[in-house]
């Protein structure tokens, strides 16, 4: 019963992590197709006597942006909506509130309201719980959308049970207003009975050009997307404005059809046929619904469209969807968030004001890195070597004019530079430490560029400007990699794990972060594999270690440049493993450290091979790697009878070296107080004996042999033990290989 419960409340945690960026996915959807609405209303206006079908260019667009889950980026786009990023709310408190501040400020009371003390306390990113809830009010006016077309239109069928059949797809009821078309898949048009001969002419014209041009299928798809997207008022518009282009398209058709001396009966039609408070609904298609009175005006003053018109809106319609369904390129930062966590050195001092005492030119330029949290640490060649945390990156507004008056007015102060260039070109400005006295900028271009701002007695001004480019490393260079590198391997070391002869390790470093209230202290996220070889069969074989596993290893400076490493935090296993990932790795890294892509996990794996390989190298042997020994070699417990088995169990209580000889046919190598010995396992078929032998590697000289009848169930010892008790060895990639010369028995 408590698994029922646990598996129930594990299903509603999913949910309720899961619903609120559902919701803003769906809701940053909206938000740009409104764009392509409001685009689509402009070209109505601008482009009045175009062909209404390029109308159903943008309304075509509208629903591809509704409909695909990403977007493409471009450099051209005219998308002026930035997104809320859907995982916004897997961040920390803490975290939501150094990427949103003014969002933060806003939400927290607003949660605070609903949840009470208990939020408070909890500490909770006010973005979960009131994504939830407004998650929760999207699904129940979907269904309640839903829930009215499907009354509306049984409704309505129930009131045209007595219509009947005149030829064709063609019914007529006494309860029918106004001619319309109802159904999806077998569409039948419904007219009043005593229509004139030519009104009925026009009427069905109508009717069939909704049919053969799918319309029937158009707008309850399009009253589908409404119905999930109903929160949304532009696309209530967008969906009115559909329905009456559908309508003015078929009249437009019906015109060419008839020829313009019947535009007057057609225009009679419309309104002795209008239903002016017609519902808006998802079908069906009624020849009198819409806006009667702009349709009648658009058929009286109907004329065939010249051709320089209809090339002119047809080109300019397609080049403005195409750009509004890309967004713009943010240089892979979204709302609020810094640009993308890593190391940066300089490319370019650009400025420098010319009392410094100190002229930087590259590469003796200070480095940064940008961490996982925001961070932003320097590392100045001039100074003490030592990375130093700058502050946490923080979105700013920093205008043209604020910008120009950090620098002198005077040409020749500024030895050449001209502020006013790059003012003109920066899209996003963040600032770090005290008094904003560290600015990085992005250009329009994705160029990063890190200022430096000083307050003399006479003001506030730049004192560097510095172009950054990317660069490899974190703080620390490659003393990081080595310091976690044999972290792990000594924890896996002392993780109790099956003896092998060879420990390898790989791992593959997702970020960094300052850690949590430690001065000098680093968070390093990393994806890690541990394989732990032997060699069996003249070959390479993982026989113990761990799988994919992402570790937080806490990293302190040791003093000389380097790093060592404090600690490692390791998931928990079992139900707890995706929650506890959660807890321990920040918000842009989780996805990568949940998912055991195939790509990181061959990457770890030929990490660990190629160890292993350099390994067998030094000691003057190529080795191949096994990894599935299972299905190709012959078990003893494939050969003997449950009592030859039992025999060996026996005989290895009171003699444990019996263990190190292979339970296959085949032999393993073992290292034992600095000497490699041979333990060989062989099957006699003709008859029926297991033979067991070690020897010295080189060394033909048989130190230990046992042979197992395996029809009288005997084992017999042949020879004496040589050679030192069995304790296996296990060494790590890097370390000095123990010599094989041969040695004699005693």
């Amino acid at each position: 019963m408590n698994g029922i419960f646990e598996a129930a409340y594990a299903v509603v945690l999913s949910v309720y992590e899961a619903l609120g960026p559902c919701f803003l996915g769906f809701l940053n959807r909206s938000l740009q197709a409104s764009v392509l609405v409001l685009a689509a209303v402009l070209f109505r206006l601008i482009f009045k006597k175009a062909p209404k079908i390029l109308r159903f260019i943008f309304w075509g667009a509208a629903a591809l942006r509704l409909l695909l889950p990403f977007s493409l980026e471009s450099a051209f786009s005219l998308q002026p909506v930035r997104t809320v990023p859907a995982d916004v709310t897997s961040l920390t408190a803490s975290e939501f509130a150094q990427s949103y501040p003014a969002a933060e400020q806003a939400l927290t009371p607003i949660a605070e309201r609903i949840y009470a003390d208990a939020f408070a306390e909890a500490s909770v990113n006010p973005a979960l719980p009131l994504s939830f809830i407004a998650g929760m009010v999207w699904l129940a006016g979907i269904g309640v959308m839903l829930f009215w077309a499907l009354v509306s239109v049984l409704r309505l069928r129930l009131k045209m049970r007595q219509a009947v059949k005149e030829n064709g797809r063609v019914m007529k009821c006494e309860r029918v207003g106004s001619p319309f078309i109802l159904g999806v898949f077998r569409p039948r048009i419904y007219l009043p009975f005593g229509l004139d001969e030519t009104t009925e002419r026009l009427v069905l014209a109508h009717e069939q050009a909704h049919i053969s041009r799918r319309d029937h299928w158009i707008k309850p798809f399009a009253f589908l997307l409404l119905s999930v997207y109903w929160f949304n008022p532009a696309l209530w518009a967008g969906y009115i404005l559909l329905c009456r282009d559908i309508e003015l398209l078929c009249d437009e058709r019906v015109l060419r059809e008839v020829g313009n001396e019947n535009k007057k009966a057609y225009a009679n039609a419309l309104l002795s046929l209008s239903e002016p408070h017609r519902r808006l609904s998802a079908c069906p298609l009624a020849f009198g619904e819409g806006k009667v009175s702009g349709r009648i005006k658009n058929v009286l003053s109907y004329k065939k469209p010249t051709l320089w018109i209809l090339i002119a809106a047809g080109v300019t319609g397609a080049v403005i969807c195409a750009l509004l369904l890309t967004s713009p390129k943010t240089g892979g930062a979204g709302a609020g968030e810094f640009p993308q966590a890593g190391a940066f050195e300089t490319k370019e001092v650009l400025y420098s004001v010319m009392y410094n005492d100190v002229l930087y030119t590259p590469p003796d330029a200070p480095r940064f890195f940008i961490a996982a949290d925001g961070t932003l640490s320097r590392k100045d060649p001039y100074g003490d070597g030592e990375w130093k945390a700058l502050g946490v990156l923080r979105e700013a507004a920093l205008s043209e004019e604020d910008y120009c008056a950090l620098f002198p007015s005077d040409p020749l102060l500024r030895d050449g530079y001209d502020p006013q260039q790059t003012a003109n070109k920066i899209s996003r400005a963040w600032t770090a430490g005290n008094a904003s006295d560290v600015w990085l900028l992005e250009l329009k271009n994705g160029t990063l560029l890190l200022m430096d701002v000083v307050t003399p007695p006479t003001g506030r001004e730049a004192q560097y400007l510095f172009q950054l480019r990317e660069s490899d490393g974190l703080p620390g260079e490659e003393q990081a990699e080595q310091a976690i590198a044999a972290a792990l391997l000594e924890d896996v070391k002392n993780g109790g794990y099956f003896s092998g002869e060879c420990m390898t390790e790989g791992h593959i470093l997702l970020g960094i972060t300052a850690a949590d209230k430690q001065p000098d202290r680093y968070y390093v996220y990393a994806l890690t594999m541990a394989l732990n070889y032997a060699i069996q069969d003249n070959e390479l074989n993982d026989v113990s270690g761990h799988g994919f596993i992402p570790a937080r290893f806490t990293l302190a400076p040791d003093g000389t440049g380097g790093y060592t490493v404090e600690k490692i935090d390791w998931p928990e296993d079992g139900e707890r493993n995706a929650d506890s990932i959660r807890e321990l790795f920040p918000a842009n890294l989780r996805s990568r450290a949940l998912s055991e892509r195939t790509a990181d996990t061959e990457n770890l794996r030929a990490q660990c091979e190629r160890a292993a390989k350099a390994y067998a190298a030094s000691l003057g042997r190529t080795l191949e790697i096994t990894e599935d020994t299972y299905t190709s070699r012959r078990y003893l417990w494939k050969i003997l009878d449950t009592d030859a088995m039992d025999v060996i169990e026996e005989n290895r209580k009171n003699d444990p070296e019996l263990y190190a000889f292979p339970d296959w046919v085949g032999n393993a190598e073992y290292l034992i107080d600095g000497e490699r010995y041979v333990y060989t396992t062989d099957f006699d078929e003709a008859t029926g004996t297991v033979h067991m032998k070690k020897t010295r590697y080189g060394d033909p000289e048989v130190l230990l042999a046992y042979d197992i009848d395996t029809a009288g169930n005997r084992i017999t010892l042949t020879q004496p033990s040589g050679g030192g008790a069995y304790t296996p060895e296990t060494t790590t990639p890097g370390t000095t290989a123990p010599e094989t010369t041969a040695q004699t028995g005693e």
